[in-house]
């Protein structure tokens, strides 16, 4: 009787550890250990022509075979386990063993990325393109084109005291100071800006003396510290400290400064291993309590889209719709007008979630000719822009402790971002979906009655934003609920039928 009460002890308690593993992320770990380990995922079977994109074809075919080209080589393990939890383990387990024959080809890597996409980017000779693509775990190569993605943006540098009071400022035009009443400034927020850099020491960018910026990662080689106008123009809409030109969320933990952008453009392969840093910091700081959101004032206009592998689009809209499934994920409309549409990955939607599209107003409410106007290109969802927010003659950093103005969809961005930031200090736990239906369902219509493509839902208000969403905390790691509950009563039972089963055959009455 005691051998049947101890068998059946086992079972209670491999049930219940796995059930508890289930609502973990400790089973999402096993599982995709085991899946490395075991190569448990599929390989590729097609030619060597069907992964080889169409656009890197023509390019090998007119340079010398000895000449290097920059390429993306996506592979075929999944970045997701079974259940759908994103993870590295098998991307990065399937890159360590194919990353050596690699290098025996004069690869030579630039980045890699694990969350975002199973990706590995560098420079290859030309002749050795197609040797590559006959290993089964390549799932295809596609030219990794340098691109120009930010707006044109104007600027005006300020010196002049006097000058500076005849410029109304942006934020209260979105009613950020009524927020900051009800004691929400973006306390306990994390944003994180993909851009050209931003200035830290600016004072305006500081408080009590040290930056606000909290980590920074740059994809540019040798490049540490890098500076630039529009990353800092962008970052002070957030959370400058000056109060006279004091940003949408001042209360923000901080920043952390993702440099994937120079003034004079950037590798696809650097926007989405921004994409993948963005990731996986966003989840390092909610896992201890942090709300985050994500700015990206930049986007691939459409007279570059024309030249690019449709491949490589997708990958970049896939890339940022993973990082806004974690987090509120914000993106430029572009300054291309209605002839150019809106910008990629700004366009991105996937399950019912897209990124939240910005265009940009005036100072007196109306959309410039040249904000970015719909219907877009990507996905199922083609109505973009989702809103709009203060984007002319915007005052804000500039490096070297300067002020000036700027415009472009590029200064409404963290605008919105910055209105997100004040919402997850009322409740961290928002989703990019929730924050987007707050600001859409709170904005004041504009233009024609109800959505249209130059105002989207209308006009952000950040105190109706607010307002419109309940109060919250993030969930714990292990929430406890029926399954939990459950399994530990199973993993109780076990142990007791284990370690004491004459005890529990007496406990029944036998």
């Amino acid at each position: 009787m005691s051998l049947i009460v101890r068998l059946i002890g086992i079972l209670f308690l491999a049930a219940g550890i796995v059930g508890l593993m289930y609502t973990t992320d400790l089973f999402d770990g096993v599982i995709a250990t085991t899946q490395a380990s075991f190569k448990m995922y599929p390989m590729s079977t097609d030619p060597p022509e069907l992964k080889i994109s169409d656009y890197l074809k023509n390019r090998i075919q007119t340079v010398h075979p000895d000449t290097r080209i920059p390429v993306i080589i996506e592979l075929t393990a999944p970045t997701k386990t079974v259940t759908g939890k994103v993870t590295g383990a098998m991307a990065m387990a399937q890159q360590a063993e194919i990353l050596p024959s690699l290098q025996a080809y004069d690869f030579r890597l630039q980045v890699a990325t694990h969350y975002v996409a199973n990706m590995l980017a560098g420079t290859v000779p030309a002749k050795y393109v197609e040797e590559i693509a006959k290993d089964p775990n390549v799932k295809s190569i596609t030219f990794d084109n340098y691109v120009y993605v930010l707006d044109e943006s104007k600027k005006i540098e300020l010196g002049n005291e006097m000058y500076l009071k005849l410029i109304s400022q942006s934020v209260p035009l979105i009613d950020a100071p009524k927020v900051w009443a009800d004691g929400y400034t973006g306390q306990g927020v994390v944003v994180i800006i993909i851009d050209t850099g931003v200035d830290e020491t600016h004072k305006y960018l500081q408080r009590d003396g040290a930056p606000l910026e909290l980590e920074e990662y740059s994809f540019f080689s040798g490049v540490s510290g890098y500076v630039g106008e529009h990353g800092t123009h962008c970052a002070g809409i957030i959370a400058s400290q000056d109060d006279t030109f004091k940003g949408v969320a001042p209360g923000i933990k901080g920043y952390v400064d993702i440099i994937a952008i120079s003034n004079d453009g950037t590798y696809i392969s650097y926007l989405i291993a921004a994409l993948d840093k963005a990731y996986e910091v966003a989840v390092k700081y909610k896992s201890i309590g942090y709300g985050v959101v994500s700015s990206n004032s930049w986007g691939i206009p459409k007279e570059v889209r024309e030249d690019l592998d449709n491949e490589t689009l997708y990958d970049l809209r896939n890339a940022a719709m993973t990082l806004a499934d974690t987090c509120p994920t914000v993106f430029a409309a572009g300054n291309e007008g209605a002839e150019g549409g809106i910008r990629v990955p700004a366009d991105a939607d996937r399950g019912g979630n897209e990124v939240i599209t910005v265009g940009a107003i005036n100072r007196e409410g109306f959309v410039p000719s040249w904000s970015g106007r719909g219907p877009d290109e990507g996905g199922n969802e083609h109505n973009e822009p989702d809103v709009v927010a203060p984007g002319v003659g915007i005052v804000s950093t500039l490096p070297n402790n300067l002020i000036g103005v700027m415009s472009g969809t590029s200064m409404a961005t963290p605008h919105v971002a910055g209105i997100i930031a004040l919402m997850l200090s009322k409740n961290p736990s928002l989703t990019n979906r929730e924050a987007l239906d707050a600001l859409m369902g709170t904005a004041e219509d504009g233009g024609l009655e109800g959505f249209d493509y130059s105002y989207g839902a209308g006009i952000v208000s950040a105190y109706r934003a607010v307002n419109n969403i309940p109060g919250g905390e993030l969930p714990l790691n292990l929430p406890i609920g029926p399954i939990q509950i459950v399994s530990i009563i199973f993993t109780m039972l076990g142990i007791v039928m284990l370690t004491r089963p004459d005890d529990f055959i007496r406990g029944l009455g036998f």
